[in-house]
């Protein structure tokens, strides 16, 4: 059996689409499932594991792909691929002036022991915003399981706020990000270059509940044109739950 990735824009919102084959015959495959991965679209090449995680004869499969790390556990039959998503790591990207960019990540058992328990090592881009320059950095982290089975939580806000990607991404000459207020909130969208370089603020606001749309045509915070490349959309939301930051990649294309 193998999988195939690819992306695709489904009325707008980005998803990165996963269908699975089984041999046949001899050189020749079926499709016997497909799972989509609604609003991650992969700018650059992730991976993908198979791995039996809790030792009981079933493989999971670990996907890490645009800055998502997922476990997918099977919960289907030979020949029906039923999948469920036992843990998810998103990563923030903009933390405190500082950007993490996931690359790819494994599970690997560093401690054998009778519990055989898998670590997580994601590799990743980490950017250090400095005023003298900017620090970066290629490392890898490594996170060791608390729990069989676990699924983040999101912020308070999250219910309250909802982000989509931008479009049309990629994006010639503008872009548009769409996200939708509850009720009343702070909201800030900067633009910023892969290392963390401010381009832009867009929005600086305190905005009442409502659909919003905020134009962007790819130029800096003096009106000049920026060259192509991906740029990161961040907004920032502080609400009485606390902050709430999404981070998105637009692609712009020349």
């Amino acid at each position: 059996e193998f999988w195939v990735l690819a992306d695709a824009y489904y009325n707008g919102i980005g998803t990165t689409r996963i269908t699975i084959f089984e041999t046949d015959g001899d050189n020749s495959y079926q499709s016997v499932g497909r799972i989509d991965l609604v609003g991650v679209f992969s700018f650059y090449a992730g991976t993908m594991q198979a791995v039996d995680i809790n030792n009981d004869g079933t493989d999971e499969v670990a996907v890490c792909i645009d800055d998502n790390f997922l476990i997918l556990k099977f919960c289907g039959s030979r020949g029906q691929h039923i999948y469920k998503l036992n843990y998810i790591k998103q990563n923030n990207l903009i933390v405190q002036g500082e950007f993490k960019i996931y690359y790819g990540a494994t599970m690997y058992e560093l401690q054998s022991n009778d519990k055989k328990e898998y670590d997580i090592l994601i590799s990743m881009l980490h950017v250090i915003v400095q005023p003298g320059g900017n620090l970066g950095r290629f490392v890898t982290k490594i996170y060791k399981p608390e729990s069989v089975s676990s699924v983040a939580d999101a912020s308070g806000l999250l219910d309250k706020l909802a982000v989509f990607h931008n479009y049309p991404n990629p994006f010639n000459p503008s872009t548009n990000v769409k996200f939708i207020l509850a009720k009343s909130t702070r909201v800030s969208i900067k633009v910023y270059t892969m290392l963390g370089k401010e381009v832009t603020t867009l929005l600086e606001n305190l905005l009442a509940p409502g659909s919003y749309t905020i134009n962007w045509e790819a130029k800096d915070s003096n009106g000049a044109l920026l060259p192509s490349g991906v740029y990161l959309i961040t907004l920032t939301a502080t609400g009485e739950a606390g902050n709430y930051t999404e981070t998105i990649k637009a692609l712009l294309l020349k």
